[in-house]
């Protein structure tokens, strides 16, 4: 990640231009030499919603879109932008938590010394042990099928040192989106253990959340602790340790029983096509994947298919997708899309066609008449 900058070097024998970060971040194509620097430039926290929104967080900043990517910024570098993100959640030194655990004692310690000091110009979060966001990290979209519909689509974000994972309910605002707390003066999860470290989630095969906690007795950065605090302090105590939480909700069967490990690597190139239409994400995202790398041509006229038949608006973008990923995306399927019913795939349509509409007058009247 780019919050720090630097320079991207390529360990190739093939000679290429370094790559600056500038507090940005970069991507990469597996298996070629192709890298990107795209907009961001948080901590630690990267999700996607279901029509490809880009969001990430920072330690006090627990949720960001990423609002202008970087491919349209520099067609002018004159342009004067202050930031291609924007935060969606309130942010600041200020965001109260409810953390149901008790402060560590060398935390205590270092908020009354900042505290007291008038010559301090630390954040107001420093100055109390506890009770405000510090730590944001792990920022994921839900987009499983085990929670009651109110849950889908939000964000769950945790605040690390306070052993805590927030929930956001985020809407659409304009070109952005907008977030706030489900609920008033409580967290969705809390725990009483000090070594509790939500550091990230993942949607899982079954539908729910799975919570990566890297259980660790401290997990503040050494430059964040004074030398004679830290002195006292054992920064790898939990370095053995770490943990895989599944969260269910309070009407998950009782006797549920694992399933077992989904196996789409052997599976047909129609079964994939077919899970393009599953309503929860993990099984969509891995039937795309698996598609645009077997890169087999007899996934073509069943993925033109999926496209008009499909009553899934998801199913469609998916299928759009993998279209343009093998090659073969068509201005005739353009065209179709760019008429969609659904507004989300008339903009994936536009920006699908931004490279040849030029070339093809029946794509630019469309896309002019949707202006």
């Amino acid at each position: 990640r780019g919050s720090n900058g630097g320079v991207i070097h390529s360990n190739t024998a093939e000679k290429t231009d370094p790559i600056n970060m500038g507090r940005r971040d970069f991507r990469f194509t597996a298996g070629t030499e192709k890298f990107d620097v795209i907009s961001g430039g948080a901590r630690f926290g990267n999700t996607f919603d279901d029509w490809g929104n880009r969001f990430i967080c920072n330690i006090r900043n627990p949720l960001m879109h990423i609002v202008l990517p970087t491919e349209y910024l520099m067609r002018n570098r004159y342009l004067p932008v202050t930031s291609a993100i924007n935060d969606v959640a309130v942010a600041g030194d200020s965001i109260a938590v409810y953390r149901a655990s008790p402060p560590e004692p060398w935390r205590v310690i270092n908020a009354k010394r900042l505290a007291s000091d008038p010559n301090s110009r630390s954040p107001r979060s420093e100055q109390h042990a506890t009770g405000f966001v510090t730590s944001s990290a792990g920022a994921t979209v839900y987009r499983g099928t085990a929670y009651p519909p109110e849950y889908y689509g939000n964000a769950f974000i945790g605040e690390v040192a306070g052993n805590l994972v927030m929930r956001y309910l985020m809407q659409p605002d304009g070109v952005t989106f907008t977030a706030r707390r489900a609920h008033d003066k409580v967290e969705f999860l809390a725990s009483t253990d000090n070594w509790f470290r939500p550091v990230n989630f993942l949607n899982a095969p079954d539908g729910t959340l799975h919570v990566l906690d890297m259980y660790r007795e401290n997990i503040e950065h050494p430059w964040s602790i004074p030398d004679d605090i830290k002195a006292h302090l054992d920064l790898t105590s939990g370095r053995d340790r770490g943990r895989i939480y599944r969260l269910v909700p309070p009407e998950f069967p009782t006797d549920y029983q694992k399933p077992a490990p989904p196996r789409l690597g052997s599976a047909s190139i129609k079964t994939l096509v077919s899970e393009l239409e599953n309503p929860n994400v993990w099984w969509r995202d891995t039937a795309h994947r698996l598609i645009f790398e077997r890169q087999d041509p007899a996934a073509v006229p069943l993925l033109k298919q999926l496209f008009q038949q499909s009553a899934s608006p998801l199913a469609r973008l998916h299928a759009l997708w993998s279209l343009e990923g093998l090659k073969v995306l068509t201005d005739d399927t353009l065209l179709q899309a760019l008429a969609d019913s659904e507004p989300e795939i008339r903009r994936t349509a536009i920006r699908l066609a931004e490279k040849r509409m030029n070339q093809n007058e029946k794509l630019q009247i469309k896309i002019l008449a949707l202006a």
